[in-house]
This record gives C-alpha cells, structure tokens and sequence, in this order.
C-alpha cells in the first residue's frame, strides 16, 4: 500500500512587474499519496520559485510543519519578487536587461 501524508502547501504568483496576479490562499492542507509527486513529501518544507507561462513568476512551499511551511512561503514569495523582472518570456525584462 502505498504512503500518505497530510502536507500543507500555498502558491502565489507574481506578473513580471512584481503585481501580484492574485491574492494567495492562507496555508491549506491535504492528503497525499506517494505517487502524487507534485504534492508528497515528508520533509519539514520545502519551497521552490519558478517561472510559468507568460511571464509570471510562481512560489510555492509545502511540508508536514505548518509553521515551518509559513516561513518557508514567505522566503518564496520574497525571492518570487526578486526574480519576476526576469522573466524570459516577458517583455518587461527585455526592456531591462
């Protein structure tokens, strides 16, 4: 039988200029399976920022401590904000290279 685990997580996304493209949900919880591997983990957090299609900039953390995912979605958020002007596929960051 494969694993479970009860992971918090949040996601915001930032357009190229640093707007936010919509106001993040508050820390939520699920279950997950092992295979789910967008979703499972049993680390304290992690987080990630990444590029997304056209131009906007998505940060995301997840984990097993709520508290520990908190802090770990805001140091997303802040390096999101950081990096949203450098897009590749936007125009702002062309403009600013």
């Amino acid at each position: 039988m494969p694993d479970r685990q009860s992971v918090y997580s949040a996601v915001a996304s930032y357009e190229a200029d640093g707007t936010l493209s919509y106001e993040p949900l508050p820390v939520s919880s699920r279950w997950t399976w092992e295979f789910e591997s967008d979703g499972f983990t049993t680390r304290a957090t992690e987080f990630r920022t990444e590029f997304r299609p056209r131009g906007s900039t998505e940060a995301q953390a997840r984990g097993v401590n709520r508290s520990a995912v908190i802090r770990a979605f805001d140091e997303a958020r802040v390096e999101a904000l950081d990096i949203s002007g450098k897009h590749p596929e936007s125009d702002f960051a062309n403009t600013n290279a």
